[in-house]
């Protein structure tokens, strides 16, 4: 991958005056012998992820960013849309390769990135571009071997050892994600591995005095007072007595002392140490180094959240959302090429709804507010759950609500009610279907009785 860079970058890094090396003294103290600490442990790189909150802040953030969409937008007006068509979207998201090599996944580079970060001053990520400078390819630089220097010209590079030789990039082709530092020249030392090794190193010696204390037996160490008077002969079987008491098949048997001999113990509990404490303690240092909730890595605190949802967004805020616009603004500095962006109608932005993803209750409920308020296809939210699009297309056009108009115009008036129907005559009535008249009732006589018919 680097072929085209040993051609093109073979060069002295000054005006003539020979190459930068990364000679620093610092530089050995920091990567090969570590950062000395006032509680006598060395810290490095591999034993600050050694540390169980370390491992899981790290991870945890590294993860998450790495996992978050990353994708090409193209303006549309006021709209946007995604342009996968562009060349620097097939490199940058999760699920495409970083190179035409296809050894890595975009996914493993920016989590890689991110463990650089989040330990060294800074991680550095090389573009690798064909002859016309479009971006083909992402791969990332050791931390260790890498720094920023200015020539004496002024100029700033980005210095990288790679396969036991110095090259020089420009900052233009190398994606830089930057931990706290004060400047962007001579102050590489400077970086969680250094601010926090006080911290780490307190938690590597209460590690190393546990894993002792529980290698002897959880045996207190001590002295013995010898009585007056007391033979050689007594005072070296009592010393012995006090090894074998030492190994692990006697941890648990009983030790007598007699003919005055007392034994006394110089070592603190671990409990008396406040052990627990200190680890609790610590945790909550570490989150304060990587700006998360305690909460995150186990530990509880006083402040509560109404829900996960609320949770996951304060975590967002307060830790994510620095990495994600330093890693954006970088991508859509230098992977975008001079016309969009000149033009600005491309930009790189990180899809943060995926991280605020809810269960699946919560999900139904807002698709259901949206479709029923225009704002998805019944389509579109049956895709959340890789659901199949309802067929014909009838689920492809959003729903309208009836019950909403624009804010300061007047209602329209209801129609009018349309009229009735006029009755339909009915057909004409035949002279043998008249109605008969009925017949004449019986009439009484001027007696009152009726009259017989003979």
């Amino acid at each position: 991958m680097f072929g085209w860079l040993r051609n093109l970058l073979q060069r002295s890094l000054s005006d003539n005056k020979g190459p930068f090396y990364i000679t620093d003294p610092r530089s050995w103290d920091t990567f090969f012998v570590g950062q000395s600490t006032d509680a006598g442990e060395q810290v490095t790189a591999e034993k600050m992820v050694g540390v169980a909150a370390v491992w899981q802040a790290v991870g945890m953030i590294a993860g998450d960013v790495s996992k978050l969409p990353l994708g090409v937008f193209r303006r549309r007006g006021k709209d946007r849309e995604e342009d996968r068509d562009h060349p620097a979207s097939w490199i940058i998201r999760p699920d495409c390769w970083a190179g035409p090599e296809h050894e890595l996944s975009s996914l493993t580079v920016w989590r890689r990135l991110m463990i650089h970060a989040l330990i060294w001053p800074r991680g550095y990520v090389l573009i690798d571009r064909d002859e016309r400078g479009t971006p083909i390819g992402l791969s990332n630089l050791l931390p260790d071997r890498t720094e920023l220097k200015t020539t004496e010209s002024g100029r700033l590079v980005v210095v990288s050892q790679i396969d036991s030789r110095y090259y020089a990039f420009a900052p233009t082709d190398v994606i830089m994600v930057e931990n706290i530092a004060f400047d962007s020249g001579e102050c590489d030392s400077f970086g969680p591995l250094k601010a926090a090794k006080e911290n780490i190193g307190m938690q590597l010696a209460k590690r190393k005095f546990g894993g002792k204390f529980y290698s002897q037996g959880c045996h207190a160490g001590g002295w013995l007072e010898v009585p007056p008077g007391a033979s050689d002969k007594a005072r070296q079987k009592m010393e012995e007595g006090l090894k074998k008491k030492s190994e692990p098949e006697n941890w648990f048997r009983a030790l007598v002392l007699r003919d005055g001999f007392k034994w006394h113990s110089t070592m603190v509990a671990p409990a008396e140490a406040q052990s627990s404490e200190l680890d609790e303690a610590e945790v909550r240092n570490v989150a304060r180094f990587y700006r998360m909730s305690p909460s995150r890595l186990g530990v509880k605190e006083s402040i509560s959240y109404n829900s996960e949802e609320a949770a996951r967004r304060a975590y967002h805020d307060e830790t994510l959302s620095f990495w994600l616009k330093q890693i954006a603004t970088e991508c859509t500095l230098k992977l975008l090429t001079d016309v969009p962006y000149e033009r600005d109608t491309h930009f790189i932005e990180h899809n943060i709804h995926a991280l605020n993803w809810a269960d699946t209750q919560t999900l139904i409920s807002v698709g259901v507010q949206g479709i029923t308020n225009g704002v998805w296809s019944p389509d579109e939210v049956r895709r959340w759950f890789n659901y199949p699009a309802w067929p014909g297309g009838i689920g492809d056009k959003p729903f309208q609500p009836l019950n909403m108009q624009l804010l300061g115009e007047e209602p329209e008036p209801p129609p009018e009610p349309a009229p009735e129907p006029a009755p339909v005559p009915g057909p004409a009535a035949d002279d043998d279907d008249e109605e008969k008249e009925p017949e004449d009732e019986d009439t009484d006589d001027g007696d009152g009785t009726a009259n017989d018919q003979q």
